[in-house]
């Protein structure tokens, strides 16, 4: 009887678990902002998933985890291990998130210009028409994309970077240094108008937010943790930057 109940307890734990995994991959794979969607994983999956670990280890001791197992194994019931079986898969399926690419058709932007070094002052409606999902996501709702996954984060060519919303120029490949937080890390921008700033109290945090000077995109946080001579890092998402070889 005793068995039984741990298999109950067991079983409802594996299905909450396969429930959460699922949704969120659900959610990650058909959101077409992905960047968002790995958000959602980051803050309501995996601390339901740690939560449910903790109750876990807090009711069942190592041997009746053993046993439970034994038993889940040797059910006829397919449902119980079906769902044992998705609940590990969806595990490691949420662990190895990546940036995904966009596949939104090429549509032209008439605010992008590497002349024009106007101020725009353009709504997120219009924004959302021209830019990409992922670059929308990042330049208008704030969202970051996931560490050591963007395509300049370990970059060293030469050249000069730009705003992928306006195309104005923000940082030169010579004010780039490499650091280990996994985006790519400027000590300082072309210009002081370059880029502009703004508190960002967040996620309980105090930072000090970077957006773009022209079009006011969010780019990223800057940190007193850089090298000389301004030892200043300017951490930026490489979805809202261009880059521009020399």
């Amino acid at each position: 009887m005793r068995s039984n109940k741990i298999l109950t307890w067991k079983s409802i734990t594996t299905v909450i678990l396969f429930l959460t995994f699922l949704s969120g991959t659900l959610f990650y794979y058909l959101s077409p902002w992905p960047i968002v969607a790995d958000r959602v994983i980051m803050l309501f999956c995996r601390p339901l998933y740690f939560i449910t670990s903790c109750i876990i280890l807090k009711h069942v001791v190592k041997h009746q985890l053993i046993s439970m197992v034994r038993l889940l194994l040797k059910r006829k019931s397919a449902l119980v291990n079906t769902l044992l079986v998705f609940g590990i898969s969806m595990l490691f399926s949420n662990c190895s998130f990546s940036q995904k690419k966009s596949n939104m058709a090429e549509v032209k932007n008439q605010f992008y210009s590497k002349q024009d070094t106007s101020k725009l002052k353009v709504s997120d409606d219009e924004w959302k028409k021209v830019l990409d999902p992922m670059v929308y996501s990042v330049a208008r709702e704030k969202a970051t994309e996931r560490a050591f996954t963007g395509q300049y984060w370990n970059s060293t060519e030469s050249g000069l970077y730009r705003c992928k919303a306006c195309g104005n120029p923000l940082f030169r490949s010579d004010g780039k240094f490499e650091s280990s937080c996994g985006w790519p890390s400027f000590f300082e921008p072309v210009s002081p108008t370059s880029v502009k700033y703004a508190s960002d109290k967040t996620y309980g945090m105090d930072r000090v937010e970077v957006m773009c000077g022209r079009c006011d995109a969010h780019l990223g946080h800057i940190f007193d943790d850089g090298p000389p001579p301004t030892y200043k890092r300017f951490c930026i998402n490489s979805v809202i930057i261009d880059f521009e070889k020399k």
